[in-house]
């Protein structure tokens, strides 16, 4: 963060990797009404598979249903790895997924995609006044000024499978790439904002450092999107080779990725629930089946009684819930 008159700005939701509703910022809350989130999932004890789950229902309160994000970490060798990205949102009628790249070094967002110029996320005509000091309001006409930030956008209709790479200049040259698997509609829009790190507080330097951003932008009535990406860094050659969404509804998750070694499937469901798919059931939250020269090498079942592919299956008693009385 800084104190410069870039506080506001890199304190805006946009400037973080999220999910804005409504085009509004996340509600900062306080002591009395607080807007902190929940871990409503958690697992670490192996190194190849790791899984995070938070609710942020308090950051848009009477507006969303759902906000909630789960991420998975796949370890594929002692240096690579893997993220899943699982972002679910109901309610509003704006939702943009935000990533953004390098706050360190200057980088870029590419793509293949047929991209078109873009002059601003805000309506046409509307004038952003920028804050001239770090307490000192921005406003544009009653819009998010914070949309005024980023620049040198292109914009692409969002396909239902998408890929974008989010390069990096430090050393070594890295690439996120990220692999959308939302199958959702929308707009991706590609562009540059301000890092304000490497300013080091100084004013007359804030405009020459600049960050990678992408974000997804949907609008409609009563949205209910589940924003699904697996974002894999690398040096030189990528680590995965395809990336398939095996089921089409919306809030069940059930990837397959095939990498050189192998194929991994994962599959996620909102609520402990039942996914079937080929010859693969889960009966629980999150399944997770490696192959290696088509067999089966591990299987890990989280939150459930059942996980099956073809003749190999695992057992669990599901989840326990209950009520914490008294603490030892």
């Amino acid at each position: 963060y800084t104190w410069t008159h870039q506080r506001q700005w890199a304190s805006s939701t946009l400037s973080h990797s999220t999910v804005m509703v409504n085009g509004e910022e996340q509600t900062r809350g306080h002591l009395r009404d607080p807007s902190d989130g929940n871990l409503t999932l958690y697992l670490d004890e192996d190194e190849d598979f790791q899984v995070v789950e938070a609710d942020g229902l308090r950051a848009y309160p009477e507006v969303v249903k759902d906000y909630r994000r789960l991420l998975i970490a796949v370890g594929v060798s002692k240096e690579d790895a893997y993220l899943i990205d699982v972002f679910r949102v109901n309610g509003g009628e704006r939702h943009e997924y935000i990533l953004v790249g390098d706050a360190n070094h200057d980088g870029t967002v590419e793509t293949s995609l047929d991209c078109k110029g873009l002059e601003s996320l805000l309506p046409a005509g509307v004038k952003v006044v920028f804050p001239s000091g770090e307490t000192v309001p921005g406003h544009a006409e009653g819009h998010n000024f914070h949309y005024g930030y980023v620049e040198d956008m292109t914009t692409a209709p969002a396909t239902e499978t998408w890929q974008v790479d989010i390069t990096s200049e430090g050393d070594p040259n890295a690439v996120v790439r990220v692999h959308g698997r939302s199958l959702l509609d929308g707009d991706l829009i590609f562009g540059q904002s301000p890092s304000v790190r490497r300013a080091e507080e100084s004013e007359g330097r804030l405009k020459d450092y600049k960050m990678a951003t992408l974000i997804h932008r949907r609008e409609g009535v009563e949205l209910n999107s589940t924003f699904v990406s697996v974002l894999e860094p690398f040096v030189g050659i990528p680590i995965i080779h395809s990336v398939e969404r095996l089921s089409s509804k919306p809030g069940d998750v059930i990837l397959k990725i095939t990498r050189e070694d192998g194929v991994d499937y994962i599959a996620c469901a909102s609520e402990s629930g039942i996914l079937e798919v080929d010859d693969m059931t889960l009966h629980g939250r999150i399944g997770f089946i490696r192959e290696r020269e088509g067999r089966v090498a591990r299987m890990t079942l989280v939150g459930g009684t059942l996980l099956r592919k073809g003749n190999n299956q695992v057992y669990g008693q599901g989840l326990i819930s209950g009520k914490v009385t008294r603490v030892l």
